[in-house]
């Protein structure tokens, strides 16, 4: 199985950024700043918890907080409880693994990629405000034939906003199901 992530911090933390590497064969691949938990391809097993608990967190310039699942198993789940603010911010352009030129996200999500076999995990936030912005994205994620999507779960104290192309997604394809969303927004978006 994965390994577990709890973070307990009493006043904020920042996941920022990617970078790109060369490799050896002269290629190049980007990799974001993470706090992440998963399966790699072959391996059976199930992804670890991700527990954040904070002040405020904010994710930015494509940087990624997830669990994910290349393997055989079931995904992690994502949870978040921000005392003050959850801020989820831009994309950066840059290199898939193959090479490619692609637009990253910053983002929080839990995803079984289409090597994975395996149930999705949650996405739970709880935060007094959550702001998504500039490409910002949460999202569950399900490729695996006969298997479900995790759940989005938001419960916003405040304020919940979304602007600049920033989106809340659960999303399925094939013959995979896609898990829910609920929000709970006190002053709604």
């Amino acid at each position: 199985d994965g390994g577990s992530v709890k973070i307990n911090a009493s006043n904020n933390i920042s996941v920022d950024g990617r970078v790109t590497d060369s490799l050896e064969d002269g290629s190049a691949r980007s990799v974001p700043t993470s706090i992440s938990s998963g399966i790699g391809p072959g391996i059976k097993g199930n992804a670890g918890i991700i527990d954040i608990t904070t002040k405020s967190l904010s994710v930015t310039n494509s940087a990624q907080v997830g669990a994910v699942i290349q393997g055989e198993g079931n995904g992690g789940s994502v949870k978040i409880n921000a005392s003050d603010t959850l801020s989820i911010d831009g994309r950066v352009d840059g290199l898939s693994l193959t090479g490619e030129k692609q637009s990253f996200p910053s983002s929080i999500a839990t995803e079984i990629e289409p090597t994975g076999k395996g149930n999705g995990g949650n996405v739970e936030i709880t935060a007094k405000n959550l702001s998504l912005t500039n490409g910002g994205k949460i999202s569950s994620s399900q490729v695996a034939e006969g298997q479900t999507g995790g759940n989005i779960i938001l419960n916003v104290k405040d304020v919940l906003s979304l602007r600049g192309g920033s989106f809340i997604s659960s999303q399925a394809t094939g013959e995979a199901s896609g898990g829910n969303i609920k929000i709970d927004a006190k002053d709604g978006f």
